[in-house]
């Protein structure tokens, strides 16, 4: 399996003298499998007081499923609790996973928010701190194995493996959304060890 993908970046940056700085910036990308995305960053900083930064950030996010994560398929043996089973693992544009109920794999898009401060405490010791959140749809993970003992499941499985040697099913999915918010906080300190050594 290939895929073709052509991007066009762009950024822009305008400063107002020495007191803010404003940045736009664009991603456009194709995706001979997955089509069109547009995404896009916006940031900015203003100079509150001579030792304080004010920043903050806007941006969005696309990621395409990996080739793997798109195609693969195969049959192995894992051993669940020392017994061995018979795993099939299936690509999306399969029919049994239709018969799950769950349609193709979609990209995975985000959209994040920054927002800190920057200054100075006295000569040589600064600090940043920035708050973060990230929130993430159609993350793509392995589904739960769906086994034999699930009503409905063996239907399906039979569909493929008549001769039931086929425990059970498993294939990459879009199923969560997530949000991730932290805090970073960090210190720099400059240190004069010598005339010739910070």
């Amino acid at each position: 399996k290939s895929r073709n993908n052509i991007g066009l970046y762009a950024d822009y940056e305008l400063e107002f003298g020495t007191l803010a700085t404003l940045e736009v910036a664009g991603r456009f990308e194709n995706f001979s499998d997955f089509g069109s995305n547009f995404s896009y960053k916006i940031a900015g900083k203003v100079k509150i007081a001579s030792q304080l930064i004010v920043r903050g950030a806007v941006a969005t996010g696309f990621r395409a499923p990996s080739l793997a994560q798109r195609y693969l398929s195969n049959e192995s043996t894992q051993f669940v609790q020392g017994l061995p089973t018979q795993v099939l693992t299936v690509n999306n544009d399969s029919p049994i996973v239709g018969l799950f109920g769950v349609g193709s794999l979609k990209a995975e898009k985000s959209t994040s928010y920054s927002s800190g401060i920057t200054g100075t405490i006295v000569s040589g010791l600064t600090y940043t701190i920035d708050a973060y959140m990230i929130d993430i749809k159609d993350r793509i993970v392995f589904s739960s194995q769906f086994t034999r003992g699930i009503a409905g499941v063996p239907e399906i499985l039979n569909t493929v493996d008549p001769t039931a040697q086929i425990n059970s099913v498993q294939f990459f999915t879009n199923a969560i959304g997530t949000r991730t918010k932290g805090l970073d906080v960090v210190l720099t300190d400059r240190i004069k060890l010598d005339n010739n050594s910070t």
